[in-house]
């Protein structure tokens, strides 16, 4: 499924980071740090002036990806290829003055996810499998109130 660039823009102009926390994201995502990633691009991703084929692009080094996730660069490598297998970021890499920039921007499908605040963590009846046996983690409390 493919839309048109002011549609998706206005998708994304939707999302506002005031109106979802962390936690959609990890439950979107299915775990922490592919929650977080998802997280910081979808802040970032309000505020980028790249443009792109219509689209709206995150431009972050490696390097700058590490430094705001606080993870390896395997992690992080981990992390873009199981947001890109599971179709919810689109990934390319371009030369800006000399260096690589690794070009990312969240897909259609996970800014409809995050809209509606569902993923695999929320399907069926709440349980244990989304919270501890004594709530949310304090991971997800402390950062929900940022």
């Amino acid at each position: 499924m493919t839309m048109a660039s002011a549609e998706y823009l206005a998708l994304a102009s939707a999302i506002d980071c005031t109106t979802y926390h962390v936690d959609r994201c990890i439950a979107v995502a299915g775990g922490e740090r592919c929650g977080l990633f998802l997280h910081k691009l979808l802040r970032w991703h309000r505020y980028t002036k790249v443009s792109r084929n219509g689209y709206k692009w995150v431009t972050l080094t490696r390097a700058g990806w590490q430094a705001e996730l606080h993870c390896t660069t395997k992690q992080i490598r981990l992390v873009l290829e199981k947001m890109t297998a599971r179709r919810f970021i689109v990934r390319e890499q371009h030369y800006f003055k000399g260096k690589a920039s690794l070009y990312v921007r969240p897909t259609e499908a996970l800014l409809l996810l995050v809209l509606i605040g569902e993923g695999p963590a929320r399907a069926g009846p709440p349980g244990p499998s989304q919270d501890g046996p004594f709530g949310p983690s304090l991971y997800v409390n402390l950062h929900s109130k940022l």
